[in-house]
């Protein structure tokens, strides 16, 4: 209690850290009867999100006890059960299986289900293939926010008790319809579309289903894909390089500022890969020195499978001093100033690099720090290094059956010949 105001509490699981939400109510009972739903709904939330890291596990809480909480009043105001004393306890635990319903089906409360009905709703599946995913761990926080969100939109537009296979092609036209009278740009649309086609893909890989919807309706992007975003030019690589290090021993600079963008424009990493390195990942292999990347310390992530994989260290990077400054940063991290938040080790990284480096130094290239992994496909295609070994360093998927895994299928001495024929 806080200044004669209640407050829910609930501890998460195998931490010592503790979620709490006012009830905004003085009075005791009150307090008390509220306390009890949220409780109720706090052992579905956590049971979804088990395994998951507390922040997760936080924001699905709070969200699964205001929605809760939403859902409980509303009934209880319409039949205006504030202005009697008495409440049929019968009453307050329907509505609390209706509430706990809701958030292990998908189902809008106050909807039921035809006794007999058999057919899988879209929204329980929706609500099991969201498990599977967030259990997965491959999903950013932000990632998930994202997917959730767009899901919000979908399930305002289709009832989340349709039976799965009632949702045909002609109701996936109707969803992008609605996307489209919202206005939205080509690429953010089929962003919509490909986010709900993955479910459908999931289902039809379940055998739920016998075709996705979704398949073949996104809009036509003119853009090839290698212009969507633009690569360095290969003139100008160098020039971004220096100025990176000059600006890394200025006054106000940092480290990271001259080593992150280095190993970018020599490795084609992804920002974080770079950013959530520790200095366990450098490692000696096959007598060359190589960067692994792993998912294996706390806060370090892949963006898919196929990111895990092993990268020789290229030379220049060698020559920059970088084994020096990672032995005398006093960390188990190579970029210790860089801190965790929600997207990983990289948003300070690409806020520098993107909105004042970029804007002020290099204001006529139209490039991101992405675009180094653009330039380093470029340069390696233009060099006729091997497609495959190409996928193995850049961390994409490999379809074929005897490369598909973590680039097993290449010597390190190979991986490192391509990463040779990069040069500016």
């Amino acid at each position: 209690m806080r200044n004669g105001i209640y407050y829910a509490q609930k501890k998460i699981p195998s931490t010592n850290r503790t979620v709490r939400k006012s009830l905004h109510t003085r009075s005791r009972k009150e307090a008390v009867r509220l306390s009890g739903y949220l409780d109720s709904i706090s052992e579905v939330s956590l049971r979804q999100t088990r395994n998951l890291d507390y922040e997760i596990q936080k924001k699905h809480l709070l969200s699964a006890w205001n929605n809760g909480l939403n859902q409980l009043n509303a009934p209880l105001q319409e039949h205006e059960v504030y202005h009697s004393n008495q409440v049929q306890s019968s009453d307050l635990v329907h509505q609390l299986s209706e509430i706990i319903e809701y958030y292990k089906s998908g189902y809008a409360v106050g909807e039921t289900t035809p006794k007999g009905d058999k057919k899988p709703k879209l929204g329980d599946l929706y609500q099991q293939w969201l498990s599977e995913r967030l259990k997965e761990k491959t999903w950013t926080e932000k990632t998930a926010e994202d997917i959730e969100r767009k899901f919000r939109l979908f399930f305002g537009w289709v009832s989340p008790s349709i039976a799965v296979m009632d949702f045909n092609h002609s109701k996936a036209i109707n969803i992008k319809a609605r996307l489209l009278d919202k206005g939205l740009a080509v690429l953010t649309l089929n962003k919509y579309l490909q986010t709900y086609g993955s479910l459908f893909r999931w289902l039809k890989s379940h055998g739920y289903i016998q075709v996705n919807p979704f398949e073949g309706i996104a809009l036509k992007e003119h853009r090839r894909a290698q212009d969507q975003r633009n690569a360095f030019p290969i003139s100008c690589i160098k020039s971004v390089i220096d100025k990176c290090s000059e600006v890394s021993s200025s006054a106000y600079g940092k480290k990271y500022y001259k080593y992150v963008p280095l190993i970018a424009a020599y490795s084609g990493m992804r920002l974080n890969e770079i950013c959530q390195l520790f200095k366990r990942d450098i490692q000696l292999i096959d007598n060359l020195w190589c960067i692994t990347i792993t998912d294996e310390a706390v806060g370090q992530r892949l963006k898919t499978p196929s990111s895990k994989r092993i990268v020789p260290i290229h030379s220049e990077i060698i020559q920059s001093g970088f084994f020096d400054y990672i032995e005398s940063n006093g960390s188990d991290r190579c970029f210790p100033e860089l801190k965790h938040s929600r997207d990983g080790y990289g948003k300070n990284a690409s806020r520098w690099f993107n909105e004042r480096l970029m804007k002020k130094d290099f204001p006529d290239l139209d490039c991101v720090f992405h675009s180094f992994r653009h330039t380093v496909a470029d340069v390696m295609m233009k060099s006729d290094v091997d497609k495959g070994i190409a996928k193995a360093i850049l961390g994409h998927a490999d379809d074929s059956e005897t490369f598909g895994r973590y680039a097993k299928g290449y010597s390190v001495t190979q991986l490192k010949r391509a990463i040779d024929t990069i040069t500016y």
